[in-house]
């Protein structure tokens, strides 16, 4: 839909998507915020009369304020906290973080919230094991080059007590870490949203970079993990996965350990569980608390 906006004595091309965003994380549902972004840009498409960014922000207010009280004083909290983003740089940027262990629906929840946070950056850890792999030798870390849950076949750190799955997994987790963290810096530095998604996360330990960085766990209970995990390959078409059925209930025991150490380090860091049962009562939980977060951000 084509949509303009006055930015001074500029006239340039609007992406409403922003406007959904907002709505979308105030709660409102898809087809709702759909609707309400087609009847404003249409309104002025038809007139040709273009409003500034601040006219659409109040004709979405009149409008949510008629559909729902509640909606309407999310979408408050939100458009005080991207207004006063602008305005200075003592707010920091909210960086989401979604973690735990292969198959437990990150990547999944990651359509939805990239497009409700709005964010222009996102950092998969997958991503940054595959370039750095570019980078050092197969011979130097070859635990590096394997799944998370095959890493313990070539190197282990940590305490003995933890169990070779786990220390295998630390082990790659530690080769990783210092580019997440800085990739975190970075987009907090650059002051735009983002969302790091993947299981090279130890709970807690990203929280302390900025007092936005907001660390949630995604846990779809063992039974709906195990189901998620055996099916990745026919559901997703992913090749990096074998397709024996013996083989991967292996890989799901190994996994299931990284995801049960995940929760542990998560319940010690007091860091928000988020337990998977349906994709949309998960986002509107992750999009509450991203409000909640915004929310101390600007009071």
């Amino acid at each position: 839909m084509e949509m303009k906006v006055y930015a001074g004595n500029w006239l340039i091309p609007y992406p409403m998507a922003m406007i959904k965003s907002r709505l979308l994380l105030s709660g409102v549902h898809l087809r709702r915020a759909e609707g309400i972004v087609e009847e404003i840009a249409e309104s002025h498409k038809a007139t040709q009369d273009w409003p500034t960014e601040k006219d659409i922000i109040h004709e979405v207010d009149q409008i949510l304020s008629s559909y729902d009280k509640d909606y309407g004083k999310n979408l408050e909290t939100v458009n005080k906290y991207y207004q006063l983003r602008r305005e200075g740089d003592e707010i920091p940027p909210i960086v989401l973080i979604l973690e735990g262990a292969s198959a437990t629906g990150k990547s999944m929840l990651l359509l939805s919230t990239i497009l409700a946070l709005g964010a222009t950056r996102f950092v998969s850890t997958d991503s940054i094991r595959q370039v750095l792999r570019t980078q050092i030798s197969k011979e130097d870390y070859p635990e590096l080059f394997c799944h998370t849950y095959q890493a313990h076949e070539f190197n282990q750190v940590g305490p003995e007590s933890l169990g070779a799955v786990v220390r295998g997994f630390l082990a790659q987790e530690q080769i990783i870490k210092p580019v997440v963290t800085q990739s975190v810096e970075r987009v907090i530095a650059e002051g735009t949203e983002a969302i790091i998604e993947g299981v090279h996360v130890i709970p807690g330990e990203l929280s302390s970079i900025a007092k936005s960085v907001l660390e949630v766990i995604i846990e779809p209970g063992k039974e709906m993990h195990r189901a998620m995990f055996m099916s990745k390959k026919s559901l997703a078409g992913l090749k990096t996965v074998g397709g024996a059925t013996n083989q991967r209930e292996l890989e799901f025991k190994s996994t299931r350990e990284i995801q049960d150490y995940i929760l542990d380090k998560a319940a010690d860091s007091n860091i928000r569980v988020i337990h998977l049962e349906d994709y949309q009562v998960a986002f509107q939980e992750i999009s509450m608390l991203i409000r909640k977060r915004m929310e101390a951000l600007i009071t």
